[in-house]
């Protein structure tokens, strides 16, 4: 049997009412998909999942190995998955997860220029990479966050060294896209001492205006 914690943000104080840790247990034999569905529907010890509150809502799975997941709904109100480091069958024993975390994000498919609350900035894979290289798993709800293992760039196979991203962030988190094509590769949740990306030597002068 596999066990993990689970738990999100709320999204109204009526949400509260069922707000807390979850033990959720699956069998060996389940992969990431199997995971996935009842953090959206329930069951397996989940008495809280993920509400329905329409069209255009948006989340991220977030995981002590790393965001595993965007769950959001288009403008019919139809819910979509899009995996991000593993893939919907990727065997959920081998992955070793023992805790995971739903937070609100952003549109994986949204390319404005600009975001409320974000920095916009080109910078390459290997930027980054050192940028992320002091920072730590952001944990807990989004109002009452804590500090957890240091983050593991290297989960996160898509970056390389030499490309350039366009990246939007604050404090908290770093949406990652591809320059060229606009894809939507990852969006981290971090914790840092010093996190103001404008203030490094990785910003683009460029984005700000």
């Amino acid at each position: 049997m596999i066990t993990l914690t689970y738990d999100r943000e709320s999204v109204s104080l009526g949400d509260d009412a069922g707000n807390g840790k979850y033990t959720i247990e699956l069998p060996d034999t389940s992969v990431l998909g199997d995971l996935i569905h009842v953090i959206m529907h329930g069951g397996n010890g989940n008495s809280w999942p993920i509400p329905y509150t329409g069209a255009n809502s948006f989340w991220v799975i977030r995981s002590d190995i790393g965001n595993l997941a965007d769950i959001y709904t288009d403008q019919e109100g139809e819910w979509n998955i899009r995996y991000l480091t593993y893939s919907e069958d990727t065997p959920l024993k081998s992955l070793g997860i023992s805790w995971v975390f739903v937070a609100h994000g952003l549109d994986p498919k949204d390319q404005r220029p600009v975001y409320n609350g974000y920095e916009a900035a080109l910078i390459t894979g290997k930027e980054i990479r050192e940028y992320l290289s002091d920072a730590y798993d952001r944990v807990g709800p989004y109002h009452e966050p804590a500090r957890g293992e240091k983050l593991q760039i290297e989960r996160y196979k898509k970056i390389q060294e030499d490309k350039q991203y366009l990246v939007f962030y604050n404090d908290s988190f770093l949406k990652i896209m591809d320059e060229e094509t606009g894809e939507s590769l990852y969006f981290i949740t971090y914790m840092k001492d010093h996190p103001d990306l404008k203030k490094s030597r990785y910003i683009n002068e460029s984005l700000q205006g």
